[in-house]
């Protein structure tokens, strides 16, 4: 770090603990990867892997989503919820008021 250097959180940042954030920039780059949860798994990687990473990862989901046995579930179609909405108006006249 820069000697005399004080950062200050921006006014905008919704985030403002300044001690957290002086705790994680104090944190070495080959301690990142080590975290005390073991359900938790870090990797490093470097930048010219990181978009065949990703699209690896959305192809290996796409196979697993196709092989899988569980029954698919679609959400109904954006007419049906219409459908339902205006029958739901309809049965209970006098306690749903029109819109203006």
């Amino acid at each position: 770090m820069l000697e005399g250097f004080s950062y200050r959180m921006p006014r905008w940042h919704p985030f403002q603990d300044q001690a957290a954030c002086e705790r994680v920039r104090g944190i070495k780059r080959e301690d990142v990867t080590k975290t005390p949860s073991p359900h938790l798994k870090i990797n490093m990687i470097r930048d010219d892997e990181f978009t065949f990473r990703m699209i690896m990862e959305i192809f290996g989901r796409i196979k697993q989503a196709s092989t899988r046995t569980a029954p698919r579930v679609d959400p109904p179609p954006a007419g049906a919820a219409l459908q339902l909405g205006s029958s739901l108006v309809q049965q209970a006249p006098g306690q749903l008021q029109e819109p203006v």
